[in-house]
């Protein structure tokens, strides 16, 4: 059983096992979720309220989402694309100046954005 762990936009999750209820301790009888360890078996079992159910491994998944794994991919490829334009820069300084203009430009876009929202 996973605890804790939330699917949504960019995470799936599937599979695990199911949720027992706690026993009441201040009755002497097994109640339905109770567990023990079966030492002839080997097993962990469950009472599932008239007998006494093995409890076998089961297997939960936890993936990214395709819309996730897109994004992660797009941005590694951004990331990787600005990586070699600083280095171009170093050694290049119409690169250099071209990256400036832009760094420039972009800072207008967004003070002509934010003054539009006004």
């Amino acid at each position: 059983m996973l605890s804790g762990v939330v699917g949504g936009r960019f995470l799936q999750i599937s599979g695990g096992g199911p949720a027992y209820i706690q026993k009441n301790y201040s009755s002497d009888q097994f109640m339905t979720g109770d567990m023990r360890y079966d030492l002839d078996s080997q097993t962990i079992k469950v009472f599932d309220g008239q007998n006494w159910q093995s409890l076998y491994g089961g297997t939960a998944t936890v993936n990214l989402t395709d819309e996730a794994q897109q994004l992660l991919e797009w941005a590694r490829a951004k990331q990787d694309e600005e990586k070699q334009l600083l280095e171009l820069a170093k050694n290049h300084p119409t690169v250099a100046d071209a990256l400036l203009a832009r760094d420039r430009a972009e800072d207008a876009v967004k003070i002509a954005a934010a003054l539009c929202k006004v």
